[in-house]
């Protein structure tokens, strides 16, 4: 081998070695310097081989064409090699600029010197008289359009038709079952309170309560229609039937009359009925309490009595009930009757009961019992008892014991 073969050859391995030798931070400029020399060195090793060829002796036909197929072999090699080389180094100097550039704008932002700030404007002089007067003025202003503003909606009013009525209000609006069983409940449950109330007090306290408060009186009724409607028959139509084929010049005294239901259905038909219970309808019923003084002329033994029949349908309700019975008696003429219906139940003794009614001044003349839930009485005026007052009262204390009170289950 000729000495510029091995030499070309130990070039090799030194470029080798030192590439594999060179450190990270290096690469990146022999990658910068092969792209620019691999040109270069390929030249510079085809010359010397052409020198080399130029200066061997001999047999030059051989030695020719060995020297031309060494170098086209050496050219290819070397060619591979450099782009070996340069191909990832470029690429690591392509990716290793951006930090270089990075590192040198941080360094110049840093050179450079920061923008100064402006200081905080000086703070505004005090200015509280001046923003009360402002605030003044605004409210001042507020007000006069606020009043502006309630003058045009008045205006506007007065000028505008009145609303059409609302059809669909709580009043008219019909319930659901659900609401009208609890309505039903609740004003069944008020009309078994004021039921007993009146059952278990005198009449001056019921009077007293129905002036208090007129409404327990159109509550208690109420409840009392719905009673009437669970009832086989209502003895206010027996003696609507009864009184009807009586003479129609003779004045009836409806004692206890509730809604006044005889006297509507009878004074069309042209009898004189007059209607006494604890609160006026202004129509029909006349206000007084039917267990103290009624207000009807008469006296029990004297002149001035005008009334030909006395009802008391239901209406013996208060603890002091006899005294009705006197009342009865004083008002009545001397050809006079009184009718009397109650609820059977209601009686501890029904022969008691009579004995009393007829000691203050009658004469039973019939009794009937039309059905179990009522019993109806008949009587005549008959001579006057004149008790004396302490007879009068045990009359009262035993009254009070011979009729319960009426008390209506829960349903």
């Amino acid at each position: 081998m000729s000495p510029e073969r091995s030499s070309l050859k130990k070039r090799k391995r030194r470029t080798q070695d030192d590439s594999q030798q060179t450190q990270p931070e290096e690469d990146s400029q022999v990658s910068i310097l092969n792209r620019r020399n691999s040109s270069l060195v390929i030249n510079g090793m085809m010359g010397q081989m052409d020198i080399a060829e130029s200066q061997e002796t001999g047999d030059g036909t051989s030695s020719a064409k060995s020297t031309k197929h060494q170098k086209r072999k050496l050219k290819r090699k070397l060619t591979a090699e450099s782009n070996l080389v340069t191909s990832p180094t470029s690429a690591e100097h392509h990716d290793n600029k951006l930090p270089e550039e990075t590192h040198g704008r941080e360094k110049r932002r840093k050179a450079e010197p920061a923008p100064a700030r402006e200081p905080p404007p000086p703070p505004a002089p005090s200015t509280t008289v001046a923003t009360k007067e402002i605030d003044s003025m605004d409210l001042d202003e507020k007000k006069s359009k606020i009043k502006k503003k309630k003058s045009k909606g008045i205006s506007s009013l007065a000028n505008s038709p009145p609303p059409e009525p609302n059809v669909s209000t709580p009043q008219t609006a019909s319930l659901t079952p659900m609401q009208k069983a609890m309505k039903d409940r609740l004003e069944g449950g008020r009309f078994r309170y004021i039921n007993e109330v009146l059952y278990k007090s005198d009449s001056k306290a019921s009077h007293q309560m129905m002036k208090d408060d007129p409404m327990i009186f159109e509550d208690y009724h109420a409840g009392f229609r719905r009673q009437v409607t669970s009832w086989p028959t209502n003895p206010v139509t027996h003696y609507i039937s009864t009184l009807s084929s009586y003479s129609k010049n003779i004045l009836i005294a409806d004692l206890g009359c509730g809604e006044a239901a005889l006297a509507k259905a009878l004074i069309p038909k042209g009898f004189h009925v007059m209607s006494f219970d604890l609160v006026s309808d202004g129509e029909f019923i006349i206000e007084a309490d039917i267990c103290d003084r009624l207000p009807l002329p008469g006296t029990e033994s004297g002149g001035g009595r005008i009334v030909d029949v006395v009802v008391c349908a239901l209406s013996l309700m208060s603890s002091n009930w006899p005294q009705c019975m006197k009342e009865a008696r004083r008002v009545l003429k001397d050809s006079g009757e009184l009718k009397i219906a109650e609820v059977t139940s209601r009686f501890t003794d029904i022969n008691a009961f009579i004995s009393m009614v007829s000691s203050i001044g009658f004469q039973l003349i019939r009794q009937e019992q039309p059905t179990s839930h009522f019993t109806l009485f008949d009587f005549k005026v008959a001579a006057p008892s004149n008790p004396s007052p302490k007879e009068w009262k045990a009359v009262m204390k035993k009254g009070a014991s011979l009729l319960k009170p009426c008390e209506y289950k829960r349903r």
